[in-house]
């Protein structure tokens, strides 16, 4: 009697592939937590990640919400969850995710505006600002200051580690008088894991002076400047040349020929060649044919010493434009 395989029980339990009890347990609550996750009341399917649809389960605590990802989808510390018309901050995930990937996240509840200092371009990041600390006020001659200061919690990328010490927000409005805050401690380490995507950054923010001059309250963004418009480098011009003899005699007819080369610096006759043959009088006669240009001096045309310019280019503006001078000599 032949007994079933032991991949045969393996294939009936899904189990296929796995190497021990434990994978075997992992892979099934994979599978009923995968066909349970749409029936959950707490199941969300319009939520994004990062501007990207992603499914999650999600339920409150006092202090934000727990969330779930889907068996094989994931989510990182730093990432911007929006849910419930409210935009959430990532700040914690459980790394032993062999059964699902789960953390919690808090409320944002504002952008942040600045520019990058090299581009112009404007960043604009959904981050937690929190109650200020402090609010003890210090009248000065003409100005009043505040020594309030704002923690910041905002996702770890490109744009947001370019933020050092003494960088300045514009954050508020307050009675109609905007509010500039500078950047007194950066914290990019204590939030994010080395080899582990994601994280995000601690900024700490101590009140200043607004600068009108500088400081956009439109565009709520201090220390702003017109963004440089940096046309794109032109492509540069293949070489050209015409060969021919740099001297005519009254009477004589003499043959130019316009050479071209390619990227690799080959000779081509691809290009649509423009002739062009100027001088100080009407009586040079000249014809061209593709690549190849006959001028003919008369034998009173021009007196000795006059110069005959002859240019040639293409016509898609791809080549420089070559020039040759011919000078007309005398007999002997």
């Amino acid at each position: 009697m032949n007994f079933p395989s032991m991949d045969y029980f393996r294939a009936i339990h899904n189990s296929t592939g796995l190497n021990n009890a434990k994978d075997a347990k992992v892979a099934e609550f994979q599978r009923r937590f995968g066909y349970d996750f749409d029936s959950s009341i707490n199941v969300v399917h319009d939520a994004l990640r990062n501007d990207v649809p992603q499914d999650f389960i999600i339920t409150p605590t006092q202090t934000g919400c727990n969330i779930w990802a889907r068996p094989g989808e994931t989510f990182n510390i730093g990432d911007i969850i929006y849910y419930n018309t409210i935009h959430w901050l990532v700040t914690d995930v459980n790394f032993h995710d062999d059964l699902t990937r789960s953390g919690r996240m808090v409320r944002c509840n504002r952008q942040v505006r600045w520019q990058n200092q090299r581009t112009g371009e404007i960043i604009e990041r959904w981050c937690l600002v929190t109650k200020p600390y402090t609010s003890n006020i210090e009248e000065g001659m003409a100005i009043a200051t505040s020594n309030r200061e704002f923690k910041i919690q905002i996702p770890y990328d490109e744009e947001t580690i370019q933020i050092d010490l003494d960088r300045r927000f514009l954050l508020e409005v307050i009675n109609g008088e905007p509010k500039a805050y500078t950047v007194t401690s950066v914290d990019a380490q204590t939030n994010r894991y080395q080899d582990v995507d994601g994280g995000f950054l601690i900024w700490n923010l101590s009140q200043g002076e607004y600068n009108p001059s500088t400081d956009n309250v439109e565009l709520m963004i201090a220390n702003y400047f017109d963004p440089k418009i940096t046309p794109d480098p032109e492509e540069p011009l293949l070489p050209c040349l015409i060969n021919g003899r740099d001297t005519i005699r009254g009477g004589m007819s003499r043959t130019y020929e316009a050479v071209f080369y390619d990227e690799s610096g080959e000779i081509t006759s691809e290009p649509v060649t423009v002739w062009n043959v100027s001088a100080d009088s009407d009586a040079i006669a000249w014809s061209a044919d593709g690549n190849t240009l006959a001028l003919t001096l008369p034998d009173d045309g021009l007196p000795v010493g006059s110069i005959i310019t002859i240019t040639v280019t293409d016509a898609d503006g791809v080549y420089t434009t070559a020039e040759m001078q011919v000078e007309v000599i005398g007999l002997l």
